[in-house]
């Protein structure tokens, strides 16, 4: 079971996200989706990563825009663990992420909890779902 305290904890990163910039309607909308977030990573560009881990997806938070999104994750469909383009990658619980390089490559990797994996995502594959 998870605790409060990391919910509270982002709760508080998007509050602060929000005061920095105008359009805090659509930040504060990711608050109101999440189910179970269990962390939160930025990127080089200030994007922002969450692993909504009861909904089996991670969202994105873009740092120019301020508009989260489902970037990667089926939350409607059974969990799984079958990679492939965002439209086609499940998730079962996913809860830690890390922003990594590998072999030049900038992506996540994904503890993938329910299938006990550790998975990576890139950054330039994925395009937001919605």
């Amino acid at each position: 079971m998870k605790t409060r305290t990391l919910t509270t904890a982002l709760a508080g990163i998007i509050s602060f996200l929000a005061a920095a910039v105008s359009a805090q309607v659509t930040v504060s909308t990711v608050l109101t989706s999440l189910n179970e977030p269990y962390n939160a990573v930025v990127d080089a560009s200030g994007n922002w990563y969450v692993s909504d881990s009861a909904n089996n997806r991670i969202v994105r938070v873009n740092a120019s825009t301020q508009i989260a999104r489902t970037w990667v994750g089926i939350p409607t469909d059974p969990v799984g663990s079958n990679d492939g383009s965002p439209l086609q990658a499940h998730f079962n619980n996913p809860q830690g992420l890390l922003v990594v390089s590998i072999g030049g490559v900038g992506g996540l990797l994904v503890a993938d909890s329910g299938n006990n994996l550790i998975r990576f995502v890139r950054f330039s594959n994925p395009p937001l779902v919605t």
